[in-house]
Order: structure tokens, then C-alpha cells, then sequence
């Protein structure tokens, strides 16, 4: 059997370029080929018979970088999983083998053992140097893509000072048109008021007789005149709510008390037009903190544009605390002509007034559901509409219960 090792060694011997040698189970170096005679600095005669780890120390490093014994005396002291890569040093000179332990007979105590060892050094440093020349080309590419950001965030630096100073343009022009409206606002209403105590002194006849037909012509006159008023009113309203220079005066208020109250001011007037005016209003609702004259003004508004809007059927105002929330949630619902889903997303814009002009009942700035928006939002709420036409509105608007930081 050892010869014919033998005879199977010398023919591997001349075609492989790994170094080999054949051990007994005590590591006494039976054989071996010119390869390893090479890697070990010894020639066959002084090879056989010496214990392969003297000859051949190949340790394994521990994780704590301190060295074991040698693996092939960890192999013959039967250790398994000792194949594998390992670190050989000659003469200053460092190794990386790839060395495997192979029993030519499992069954047999006594076989023989063929260490072979591949010389990875060459294939290690190849691996190293791409490793190398690909962190190279990372580098690189990170300082290339580092130099792009630099210059993205130039740009952006750029972009964000030129957004401030639009912005910055855009309040000036904002501030300069509310103080035009302010001022506009203020000079017409001097003379309106003017105008409309002079009427109201002919209306009462203290200025002498006045006939059916001056009557007639100067109720028109005054109306008109209270129209101007709230166009004004309006404009100077939303000028300061967009421009967020309205005051608001917060206080604790009973939502309840002030739906009944808005609905008893409005009553006579849908009492006129056949309607009729109902609530759902939680009976555990409590207080929130809101500017109440502003909150009126919403409400107010909202009913207002109901009435308007509907000629048979009722409207009715709702309130509910949202389930789970700290937010009350309020609906003002009417039965009137609707809304088409094209005039829905453009409902709360400015001067919007919406449906057709040919067939618009009443008049006005368009801007009354633009500063409600304005009122609700600066109260920390939403409002929105749900509509369809010939299918009654619903205007739904939330307030939060508490007050902010609270």
C-alpha cells in the first residue's frame, strides 16, 4: 500500500504545481515533491523522517492575534476543521497557503496522510491589489460625488437666498397692496357714511315732504349704499387676514349658545323664503377657545350662503366632537342647487364667485368664503365642502377644543 503511494505521489508530483507531502499519523514526513522542497528549503533527503511541523510551522492566528501550535500538530492531535488558509513566514518572506489534510484510508488507523499545500500569495495579492485599486476608484467616485454635492448645495444656497428674497418681495408687495386697500377702504367709507346720513335725514323728513317716489328711489340709493359698506368691509378683511395682521381675541365660548344665537338672527329671513332652519348639536358639547366674534362671523356667513342658495326644503347646522379627538366638528347643510365638482376646487379662492354668471341670483366680492377659509385656518381648523349639483351643500369646518401649547 505505501508503495503504491508512493508511485501515486511521484506522478502528482511532476503535474501539480502545489506542494505535497505524504505523513504518517505521528506527522513524519514519509514523501515529498520538489514544490515543497522549494517552499521549505529542504531537500528530499534531509526531509524524510522529520516531524512535518518543525519543518513546516504553519500556526493559526486567534482572533486575539496570538498564535496557536502548529496546525499540523493540532491535526495529528486529532483537531478537526484545521483546513484552510493560513499565514507562513520564510525569511522575511510571508505566505498565504491554502493547506488540506487528506486520509488516503478513513478506515485505517494507521494510513498515511497527504498535506497539500497551494501557494495562494500570488492569487492573495492579486485580490489586494484590485481591492486596493477599487477602493481607489471609491475613493474617487466619493470625492467626485462629494464635489457634486458641493456644487448642489451652492445651488441650492443660491436657490434658497433667491427664494427669501422673492419672498421677501413678494411681503413687501403684499404689505404695500394692505396698506393701499386700508387706506382706500378708510377714505371711501368717510364719504359713504357722509352719503348715508344725508339720505337717512331726507328718508325721515326733516328736510321737508318727501314723496312715494323720492321714497321709492332713495331706499334704493341707501341700499346700494350698504352694499358699497360690506364690499369695503370685505376687502380691508381678507387684506388683513392674508396679510396676518387681523387680531384675533381668543376667549372660552359655549359653541351651542352661539349657533342658536346666529340662527335666530337669520330665522326671519329663511322664515321669508319657506325654509326651515334646524340644529344637531351635541348636548355634552363643551366650550372651545376661539375668537367668538370671528367664529360668528363663519357661521354667520356659511347660513347666509344657505339661505342664498336654497328656495325649498330646510338647512341645519350640526355640531359633534370627532370621536377619539379634541376637535369639534361643524356642518352647515342645506338642500339648495349644489355645487358642480368643477367649481368645488375653486370655491374658497379669492373673488370667486361660482356657477353661471347669466343665472347668478345675488352679487358680491367673492371673497366671503375666502376670509371664513382664512378665519378657520388661523384657529388651527379645516374647512371643506361636499357637494353635488341639485343635491343641497354641506360646509364642514373643524376647531380644535383646546387652546394651543394646552
Amino acid at each position: 500500500m505505501l508503495s503504491n503511494s508512493l508511485q501515486i505521489m511521484d506522478i502528482l508530483s511532476h503535474r501539480l504545481p502545489d506542494a505535497m507531502v505524504l505523513m504518517d499519523r505521528a506527522g513524519i514526513i514519509i514523501w515529498c515533491n520538489d514544490a515543497f522542497k522549494a517552499l521549505s528549503n529542504h531537500v528530499e533527503v534531509t526531509a524524510i523522517g522529520l516531524e512535518l511541523h518543525k519543518i513546516f510551522p504553519v500556526r493559526r492566528k486567534n482572533a486575539n492575534s496570538t498564535y496557536t501550535a502548529p496546525i499540523v500538530e493540532l491535526f495529528i492531535k486529532g483537531e478537526k476543521n484545521v483546513n484552510g488558509i493560513y499565514r507562513y513566514t520564510k525569511k522575511d518572506n510571508a505566505y498565504d497557503l491554502d493547506v488540506h489534510f487528506d486520509v488516503l484510508d478513513e478506515n485505517d488507523p494507521k494510513s498515511e496522510v497527504l498535506v497539500s499545500i497551494r501557494d495562494l500569495t500570488s492569487e492573495m495579492k492579486d485580490i489586494q491589489e484590485k481591492q486596493k485599486k477599487e477602493l481607489e476608484r471609491s475613493y474617487m467616485a466619493s470625492l467626485n460625488i462629494m464635489d457634486d454635492l458641493e456644487k448642489e448645495k451652492i445651488n441650492l444656497q443660491r436657490e434658497v437666498e433667491k427664494t427669501k428674497l422673492n419672498e421677501k418681495r413678494l411681503q413687501e408687495a403684499m404689505n404695500i397692496k394692505t396698506e393701499f386697500t386700508s387706506t382706500v377702504s378708510h377714505e371711501l367709507r368717510t364719504p359713504l357714511a357722509s352719503i348715508k346720513g344725508s339720505i337717512d335725514i331726507v328718508m325721515s323728513g326733516s328736510a321737508g315732504d318727501v314723496s312715494a317716489d323720492q321714497n321709492k328711489f332713495l331706499s334704493k340709493a341707501k341700499a346700494n349704499i350698504d352694499r358699497l359698506k360690506r364690499l369695503i368691509d370685505d376687502f380691508l378683511d381678507f387684506s388683513k387676514l392674508e396679510a396676518g395682521k387681523a387680531s384675533f381675541e381668543k376667549e372660552w365660548v359655549d359653541l351651542k349658545r352661539m349657533v342658536d344665537d346666529v340662527i335666530d338672527i337669520q330665522h326671519a329671513v329663511a322664515e321669508k323664503k319657506g325654509l326651515v332652519l334646524k340644529t344637531d348639536i351635541d348636548g355634552i358639547l363643551p366650550k372651545i377657545f376661539c375668537d367668538p366674534d370671528r367664529v360668528n362671523q363663519v357661521l354667520t356667513n356659511l347660513l347666509n350662503n344657505a339661505i342664498k342658495f336654497t328656495d325649498t326644503g330646510y338647512i341645519e347646522v350640526s355640531a359633534h366632537i370627532l370621536e377619539g379627538t379634541d376637535v369639534v366638528h361643524v356642518c352647515v347643510k342645506d338642500t339648495g342647487e349644489g355645487i358642480s365638482k368643477e367649481d368645488i376646487g375653486r370655491i374658497f379662492e379669492k373673488f370667486q364667485q361660482v356657477g353661471d354668471p347669466s343665472h347668478r341670483k345675488t352679487g358680491g366680492t367673492g371673497l366671503g368664503l375666502s376670509i371664513v377659509k382664512e378665519i378657520i385656518c388661523q384657529h388651527g381648523g379645516k374647512i371643506w365642502v361636499e357637494s353635488e349639483v341639485n343635491q343641497g351643500s354641506k360646509f364642514i369646518f373643524t376647531l380644535p377644543l383646546k387652546a394651543e401649547g394646552a
